[in-house]
């Protein structure tokens, strides 16, 4: 056999191994996958949704006398934010005022703006 014609035939069996890797690739994108359960944690409901519930209840909080807890669950306000908040209550004798808020370092007035619904004094 010449030179020529053994390159065209090692050629044409890595195209056919190529064409071969890829058909098994793509019978296996298809499978079904076995479907997932929800388990639950063993956490109870009311336990797990309290921070999250005083931020959609119709009730404001009230930020001279909520605890770090109640203020996390406010949309915008995390751990940080909630200390902050409760450090400048306790070093000012508590706020007079909501807009007092911008205050506190990382609350801005796009924040404020976002919490005035859900906070009272």
């Amino acid at each position: 056999m010449r030179a020529g014609s053994q390159r065209t035939i090692l050629l044409f069996a890595l195209f056919l191994m190529a064409c071969a890797a890829v058909l098994f690739c793509v019978s296996f994108e298809n499978t079904p996958l076995e479907p997932y359960r929800v388990t639950s944690t063993g956490q109870s409901e009311a336990a797990s949704s309290a921070p999250a519930a005083s931020a959609l209840s119709e009730e404001k909080v009230n930020i001279n006398t909520a605890s770090k807890e109640e203020l996390i669950g406010l949309n915008g306000i995390g751990e940080v934010l909630a200390d902050r908040i409760i450090e400048y209550r306790e070093a000012n004798g508590g706020y007079k005022d909501v807009r007092e808020l911008t205050n506190v370092k990382g609350i801005g007035e796009k924040l404020l703006e976002k919490l005035l619904p859900y906070v009272t004094v």
